[in-house]
């Protein structure tokens, strides 16, 4: 088929097609799902039979191989990394091979740089700020009874807080498009990269910080780039700087840039340098990452002419709808939708924690809120795909956990406080700051660490109370961490996805969940019309400082929304939205679940379910889990719907056996009692029939015990009160124990149910009996 054809019901890209090579510079606006990428295909193809030499830029290595692959060799596909590893030298590139497996902890940098526990800036002069300066010295390490801060205290700068602002200057310049890193560059810049509350108190305005931060800055900079220095490792990102400091001339007639509103000014630096042909093809509202230096390029280049595609190939109206409830208030586009796609929104007004079945993408937009979820998921017998900065939520769950059992730690954000009550009311005074200004600056780490806190500490709202040291429990926390391990340990080969808004970009499914930890952060944190929204978004840029942030928010909605093909579900309760179709619960609208398909061998299960569902009440597929199964749903028997959960444990012939009611409203309990003792001829036993330990189970504990013993610890076990865990400790300290969970198959040491007592004691029995394991 010729290219004209395939253009021909599709007129915004045929004026992109046409527009090639007839300018010096193109600017092509492109919306979500309008095919950016097939345009710029297609165009290369064009300017290949005109002889022309092309070169197809973009961030995504995964896009960039499949057009690789479209290309057949005509033109060349690079990611701008992968063309700079190509032309750098040899000598770079052995010191990138020789340190890419090696990194920096934050201690170890903090030691090669020299940064001390404390800088005196001598020179700093306070803004006029009495709140400011009331909240530096609530973040200072508490003073006795009685006593105030000094004047030295308030001049002094935590070390944690100058190697942030190190690293995150060290990061910038990356991506800058400057050639030297002079001490104006690091004077521009401090003030952004200093923490709260350091950054608006004037300490950015010290010549001796900024000549401290210069010094280091240098130093971290020199000892990257020299080939001898094996303590700094070369990443990615310096050799691509270096790169450009050498000012490289691409040999290309044509450079096609996708996804070009994610570039950086390193890159834009480069690319307009070239004397080819440039065309920057992107969607300046997909532009998500100015945190981490992007800036809007599309909105900056020199252009002969600007093209916009707003006909998406992706979703029909009612999706459409939702995205443009975010693109009306940024201004600008409108997407149109796809007339020959079917597709449907739902609103699920529900709070994040109720449980729900997994579709096949799930959006989030904050790292602990995912892996609550992921937790939930595995617990009820799913293995998800997990695409989130594991890593970083490791050391801030680490970080946490240290400071709530009143240790010391050099996590960034939590070394300036120096206990838990410290940092339960700076978490208390943040979020009621929150509470009068919603777009009010504060710390980064602030969002995840309220979700995490929780899980643990009570609360009211985001209002935390601290409980004595006696009263922390950390069980939810550790099996995030475990949580985090596993999720390492899955494949990619999933049905169910979880990701945050930033990893999810590029992906595509048929049903995405957009989490409801997402409506905080947008303009329909209530009930808004379109114009509501847009009049709100209009106060934020006339009133306060965080406009930025505030509209980079609701263009990752956008983004987030723009991932559904086929249908959408979300928690933005946009007022006057056509075809918002409210649900309670996913399978709510997915129609009637055949059990069947579910459970074909259990006939008791579809007694069961056909019972259930004749008492006003609505069950979810069950869960069928190691010798039982497990029933969750909704029932109405009380007036108001009401979540329900209980399992019935089963014998070795799968006949149901004992019934644990776990969580089953009173006028609902009475007909499962009923229902299970028809099912077990009147023979029903009360409470947990705890089952005893599986020859499997009983096989890895005689191998933990003999490799334990082997490494001087001798451990016993009994049957935990718990179903299908079994309780160990070291037999020289009975107090401190763990609980494991057990099935067919034995022992489950990726999973620590529950411990109790010194915490390193029960760490070191996982970690003893793990190693056994494997050794066997």
């Amino acid at each position: 088929m010729e290219i004209e054809d395939m253009l021909r019901d599709n007129p915004e890209q045929a004026d992109a097609f046409s527009a090639a090579g007839k300018y010096k510079s193109i600017v092509i606006e492109a919306l979500a799902g309008t095919g950016k990428t097939t345009v710029l295909k297609l165009i290369a193809t064009k300017l290949v039979r005109d002889k022309k030499r092309v070169l197809y830029l973009a961030f995504n290595s995964e896009i960039v191989r499949a057009t690789a692959i479209d290309a057949k060799g005509h033109y060349d596909c690079y990611t701008a990394h992968g063309l700079a590893y190509r032309n750098v030298g040899p000598e770079i590139i052995k010191k990138f091979q020789d340190t890419q497996e090696k990194f920096l902890l934050g201690r170890d940098l903090k030691k090669h740089l020299n940064v001390p526990k404390k800088f005196v800036c001598q020179d700093f002069i306070p803004v006029d700020s009495k709140d400011e300066l009331a909240e530096l010295s609530e973040l200072l390490e508490p003073k006795k009874k009685g006593t105030e801060h000094s004047a030295t205290d308030l001049r002094a700068i935590p070390g944690s807080v100058l190697l942030e602002s190190i690293e995150w200057m060290f990061t910038h310049f990356q991506k800058s498009d400057q050639l030297t890193l002079d001490r104006e560059f690091v004077a521009n810049n401090l003030e952004t990269s200093l923490d709260w509350p350091w950054c608006v108190l004037g300490f950015a305005k010290s010549e001796l910080v900024i000549d401290f931060v210069w010094g280091r800055v240098c130093d971290y900079w020199r000892r990257t780039i020299d080939i001898n220095d094996i303590d700094f490792p070369l990443s990615h990102d310096a050799y691509l700087k270096i790169w450009q400091i050498s000012k490289p001339v691409l040999n290309y007639d044509a450079i096609l840039f996708d996804e070009a509103q994610d570039a950086d000014p390193l890159m834009m630096d480069i690319v307009q340098n070239q004397r080819a042909q440039v065309i920057w093809c992107g969607d300046s509202q997909q532009q998500i990452y100015s945190w981490r230096g992007a800036i809007n390029t599309l909105s900056k280049v020199e252009r002969s002419i600007e093209i916009s595609i707003t006909t998406t190939q992706r979703f029909g109206e009612p999706i459409a709808a939702v995205a443009n409830a975010f693109l009306s208030p940024l201004g600008g586009l409108q997407l149109k939708p796809n007339s020959n796609i079917e597709s449907t929104q739902n609103f699920l007004n529900q709070d994040f924690g109720g449980w729900n079945e997994p579709v096949e993408l799930e959006l989030f937009r904050t790292n602990s809120a995912l892996l609550i979820r992921f937790v939930a998921l595995v617990a009820n017998g799913y293995s998800p795909r997990v695409l989130c900065d594991l890593d970083k939520l490791r050391r801030l769950l680490e970080g946490l956990i240290s400071v709530a059992r009143d240790e010391a730690t050099s996590v960034g954000p939590f070394a300036v406080f120096a206990d838990f009550s410290h940092l339960i009311n700076y978490v208390n005074k943040l979020s009621r700051r929150k509470m009068k200004q919603r777009q009010a600056i504060v710390p980064s780490w602030l969002p995840d660490t309220v979700i995490l806190l929780k899980l643990e500490i009570p609360h009211v709202g985001n209002i935390f109370e601290c409980p004595p040291p006696g009263r922390r429990t950390f069980n939810k926390w550790y099996a995030l961490l475990n949580a985090i391990d596993n999720a390492k340990g899955f494949d990619n080969e999933r049905n169910f996805t979880l990701a945050t808004a930033h990893k999810a970009k590029g992906l595509t499914c048929d049903v995405v969940w957009v989490h409801s930890d997402f409506v905080g952060w947008s303009v329909y944190d209530e009930p808004r019309t379109i114009e509501d929204a847009t009049d709100r978004l209009r106060k934020f840029r006339d009133t306060t400082n965080g406009i930025a942030s505030a509209e980079e928010e609701q263009r990752l909605c956008y983004v987030a929304v723009t991932r559904a093909r086929t249908r959408l579900i979300h928690s933005f309760n946009i007022i006057g939205l056509k075809e918002m179709n409210e649900i309670e619960r996913i399978d709510d609208c997915g129609g009637p679940i055949d059990v069947k398909d579910v459970l074909p061998t259990l006939d008791w299960v579809r007694q069961m379910l056909s019972e259930i569902d004749t008492h006003q009440s609505n069950c979810s597929p069950p869960q069928v889990l190691e010798y039982r199964v497990r029933f969750t749903g909704w029932t109405k028997l009380g007036g108001s719907p009401q979540q329900f959960r209980f399992d019935v444990t089963m014998d070795k012939n799968d006949k149901p056996r004992s019934l644990v009611i776990q969580n089953v409203p009173t006028q609902l309990v009475e007909v499962v009692r009923e229902v299970f003792e028809q099912l077990t001829s009147g023979s029903m036993k009360d409470g947990i029939d705890l089952p005893s330990l599986t020859s499997a189970a009983l096989r890895d504990l005689e191998i933990a015990r003999k490799y334990c013993v082997a490494n001087g610890t001798l451990i016993e076990w009994k049957i935990s009160e718990h179903l299908w865990q079994v309780s160990i400790w070291d037999a020289n300290d009975p107090n401190s124990w763990i609980n494991l969970p057990f099935s067919k198959r034995g022992l489950n040491v990726s999973h620590l149910s529950k411990y109790s007592g010194d915490f390193e004691v029960c760490q070191r029995l996982v970690t003893l009996i793990s190693e056994g394991l494997q050794q066997s």
